[in-house]
């Protein structure tokens, strides 16, 4: 059935609000006010007081200035989790396989249900992964966002616009990057694409008519070209595992952000995960191109019986609030401490702080200029400096 904005609605089951929900749904415009408050607390002072830092870094040591802003955009997705878990109250639930950590050099492939799944991700991620180092595949749109998109380009998140030409370029670029510098890196793939809506999903049946296979009503048929260039790219040193994750929504579905900030909360999220170690992984592009078509195929099949028992086919889960709550108000305390500096700093010493932000972020803003945005300044001040390993590989050309 198809919803607002063109999403398609499965049938959940209603979950009795708490009450820190209803009270955000009764006074809509307070929440969006305190959720102003908060994002601009947790993003305009800290980047750009970050600026200057990251400019000297990136003139002196690109690594260090990449570890350092990886440490940073970390402490900013703990922090954000405040909003989620705790103003908001959603309560995330996780399934499946029983393990301590997720492999700090894994893929991680995620059906892609709304444009909210990478907020409540973070949950996830926060607890069982390392948001340091977890880098999303995401459209190259969202690069231009203002602050958020900036900051989405310090943190070098890779941007992709379906032009293979460019997508090959970007994707070799900034992983490739972390192989050079041996760095832990966490990659989030929607192979599927775009969210479920009635636009892709008529896509997705018309590329299945084509080659013969069963319409999907839950999930999005796996693009191939991407993760088999990803794939093979990080398996030869950076990957250990690959995570298969998926997202069911039990109650309500927030489209968009707006209809999140607006009182469109889900009580509870709901993830299923399953790890595949490297081990376990064919090789070949015809063995590995089955393989993602088989982990679709049992998400569909997943998903399908979790809206039809309000469960997933395990009954088990591995915690029910699991949110590593000191971490999230360090993060918080650590943004409360910057922007106590910058006030103190522009109080006591007025002159010496202009100059600072002057200089830094004029110099950044040169380098930026210069090369046309904020990741292509990092990755040429990077390979100027380094020398990448060849990578020769290119996707069949039935797949392109």
């Amino acid at each position: 059935m198809e919803g607002e904005h063109g999403h398609i609605e499965h049938e959940g089951f209603t979950l009795p609000l708490s009450y820190r929900q209803k009270w955000v749904r009764r006074h809509r415009w307070v929440t969006l006010a305190v959720f102003a408050a908060v994002a601009l607390l947790l993003n305009i002072p800290p980047f750009f007081c970050c600026i200057p830092i990251i400019a000297l870094l990136m003139t002196c040591s690109p690594q260090c200035a990449i570890r350092f802003i990886n440490w940073i955009v970390g402490k900013w997705h703990t922090s954000t989790i405040f909003l989620v878990e705790i103003f908001f109250d959603v309560n995330v639930r996780l399934f499946g396989d029983t393990f301590d950590h997720f492999d700090d050099r894994s893929l991680m492939l995620m059906n892609h249900r709304t444009h909210l799944d990478w907020l409540f991700l973070w949950s996830v991620v926060g607890c069982y992964g390392n948001l340091d180092s977890w880098k999303p595949i995401t459209k190259s749109s969202l690069k231009h966002i203002p602050i958020y998109g900036w900051g989405m380009q310090f943190a070098l998140h890779i941007f992709v616009n379906r032009n293979w030409t460019e997508d090959e370029q970007e994707l070799h670029n900034k992983l490739q990057l972390y192989n050079m510098f041996d760095m832990p890196v966490q990659v989030l793939l929607f192979p599927g694409g775009g969210d479920l809506t009635l636009k892709t999903k008529t896509s997705s049946d018309k590329y299945a008519d084509q080659r013969g296979f069963p319409h999907y009503n839950y999930v999005l048929h796996p693009h191939l070209t991407g993760f088999l260039y990803v794939v093979n790219l990080l398996r030869n040193r950076r990957l250990d595992s690959i995570i298969d994750i998926t997202v069911a929504y039990p109650d309500a579905l927030p489209k968009t952000e707006l209809h999140f900030i607006k009182g469109h909360i889900p009580r509870e999220v709901h993830y299923y995960v399953k790890v595949y170690p490297l081990c376990s992984i064919p090789g070949g592009d015809d063995n590995l191109s089955d393989w993602i078509r088989e982990v679709w195929a049992e998400k569909e099949e997943r998903l399908k019986y979790f809206y039809a028992n309000r469960q997933f086919p395990d009954k088990e889960y591995c915690t029910e609030r699991y949110l590593k709550l000191p971490g999230v108000y360090r993060a918080l305390f650590l943004w409360i401490i910057i922007d106590l500096f910058l006030g103190l700093m522009f109080y006591y010493f007025f002159y010496f702080t202009i100059i600072y932000f002057i200089v830094g972020i004029g110099w950044a803003g040169y380098r930026i200029t210069s090369e046309g945005s904020i990741d292509k300044w990092f990755l040429s001040d990077v390979y100027n400096r380094n020398r990448a390993d060849n990578f020769d590989y290119k996707p069949p050309a039935h797949l392109l």
